[in-house]
């Protein structure tokens, strides 16, 4: 792992604090008071953000937790618009040709993929990426983005298993879909969402040569979980200058920040002095700070600079918040839509603490965007694209034979929150949406789209803020996946917001401490166990 002293600041004590005071005089009562818990995952944990657990809660001087990324910060202050198609065709190919040895293993096949593209009459395994039917009309009407359907489903081959050729395909309807491995509610269902740049492998026949009929979609596994030395475990929850057996607590909130009628900000002083209040361990901010798609903006009615707004209301207030709540450790993530972002291609390196028209404080944390970082030993996952809304516009919904029959399904199986959170966890990626769906004008950059890819592990919880979905939290194959909400409506007629609080528990001592023999043995974190996630509320009413 990347060691962040460098990029992301110096550790508290490092150098003395300049004190200022950023007092905004806002309704914070009256906001807070409005707060509610709408859904609560793990209930029956009790709550350390109540006023009882407030008032017990001792005073720290300093960050009771470590930050570590698993990814080379440097990798990211790359030149985008510089793309060359052989380049992207290339970036597609190799992605094609790694899914299917995952496959290939995940599934114990002996024989190799065959071209789909080839007249058959035997059902035969191959590979490919879904894609819709180029349309060769001339009018503009045809040429609109629209989305997919069974009439325009196509695969397209890799350069090795087909030549790089496209075949229409359909799905038998007595097709089935098989996982390597995933919880038992995803054999069950009888539907299977299939979106533009979703890697499958397909059993079927190709008998007339136009069109390859699948009998079974092969869906690709999630990278294994993340494990911890037992030594490392005891260091982090157990060690007297750490958490020392108790709760770590952790604040998530995503932009927009201030209302879509101006530029005051001011959901977020209210939210800020809130923090002031609960002084979690964590708190991580996504942008978009300032969104270019901001009324205001877009019309250019502005009084002050981009960087300007961003250092009077986002910084300061971030300052003061470090100076009354020192054990807080600050994590900012960009956004594509941040006005001020020199970078606006996905995916997006972090903030420049150095810009002195920022004006951020040292000790913020910044982070690129996506991000896979680990709060002790936490792994967790977070893009701030809205990667849930765009594969809601893109997905295509087909019916298929439960793989297991026998089973009762129960309500879960047709969540469609599963379903898209399980595509991005099997495809491995943040945005595996190929080409990027028009309803979010994603800029995403081709060539460095590994960027995107989760590469390593699979992160225990997964933060994917989306305005087009309301906010939830699932379990989707042992990962929490959060969609948070947005601390401010994006627009006027939004619904209500949202931010999370999520507290975990520190392993069982027993499971933590054993003898010098096992102090080196890996296990897993098992944060849906231990975690208590509040998705609270914000409504105006």
């Amino acid at each position: 792992m990347a060691d962040l002293t460098s990029l992301l600041g110096e550790p508290v004590g490092s150098s003395p604090a300049k004190a200022t005071n950023h007092e905004v005089h806002v309704k914070d009562h009256e906001w807070a008071g409005r707060l509610r818990v709408a859904e609560s995952f793990n209930e029956h944990i009790p709550s350390t953000w109540d006023d009882a657990f407030l008032a017990s809660m001792p005073t720290k001087a300093a960050p009771r937790v470590s930050l570590a990324v698993s990814t080379d910060l440097k990798q990211w202050n790359y030149r985008y618009m510089f793309e060359k198609k052989g380049e992207r065709s290339l970036v597609l190919d190799t992605r094609l040709n790694t899914m299917a040895e995952v496959l290939q293993q995940a599934f114990g096949l002996a024989t190799d993929w065959e071209d789909p593209t080839i007249p058959n009459q035997e059902s035969i395994y191959t590979i490919g990426r879904i894609c819709q039917r180029v349309s060769t009309a001339k009018d503009e009407a045809a040429k609109a983005p629209a989305k997919l359907t069974t009439s325009e489903l196509m695969l397209e081959t890799s350069r090795m298993v087909g030549n790089g050729q496209r075949v229409a395909l359909s799905l038998d309807p007595k097709c089935r879909v098989r996982y390597a491995w995933t919880d038992e509610s995803a054999s069950m269902t009888s539907v299977v969402g299939l979106f533009p740049g979703m890697i499958v492998g397909l059993k079927g026949r190709n008998g007339s040569g136009g069109r390859f009929i699948a009998e079974e979609i092969l869906m690709p596994p999630a990278l294994p979980h993340p494990a911890t030395s037992r030594a490392e475990l005891q260091a982090h929850q157990y060690h007297p200058s750490k958490l020392d057996g108790s709760t770590l607590r952790i604040v998530a909130a995503s932009g927009p920040f201030t209302s879509p009628d101006d530029l005051a900000f001011t959901p977020w002083h209210a939210f800020a002095s809130h923090m002031e209040r609960l002084q979690p361990d964590v708190l991580l901010v996504m942008g978009p700070f300032l969104s270019a798609s901001h009324p205001l903006v877009a019309a250019g009615d502005l009084d002050m600079l981009p960087t300007e707004l961003f250092q009077e209301h986002i910084a300061k207030r971030l300052a003061r918040l470090m100076e009354r709540s020192p054990s807080t450790m600050v994590i900012l993530v960009p956004s594509t839509e941040d006005l001020f972002h020199p970078h606006c291609a996905f995916p997006q390196p972090f903030l420049d603490k150095a810009d002195p028209a920022l004006g951020l404080p040292k000790r913020v944390r910044c982070l690129p965007n996506p991000s896979v970082f680990y709060v002790n030993e936490l792994a967790i996952g977070v893009a701030t694209v809205d990667v849930l809304g765009d594969l809601r516009r893109e997905e295509l919904v087909q019916r298929v034979q439960p793989t297991n029959a026998s089973g009762t399904p129960g309500p879960k199986v047709a969540d469609p929150m599963l379903r898209l959170s399980r595509h991005i966890l099997g495809q491995r990626s943040f945005y595996p949406i190929f080409p990027p769906s028009p309803a979010s004008n994603v800029s995403l950059d081709l060539s460095h789209s590994h960027l995107c890819d989760l590469d390593q592990v699979t992160p225990d919880v997964l933060l994917l803020p989306s305005a087009k979905i309301k906010s939830f939290v699932r379990v989707v194959d042992s990962t929490v996946v959060v969609n948070p909400g947005t601390l401010a409506p994006p627009t006027s007629d939004a619904q209500s917001t949202a931010f999370v609080c999520m507290q975990v528990d520190p392993l069982p001592r027993s499971t933590v401490f054993r003898g010098e023999e096992e102090a080196e043995e890996l296990i897993t974190h098992e944060l849906y166990n231990r975690a208590r996630i509040d998705l609270v509320h914000t409504s105006t009413a």
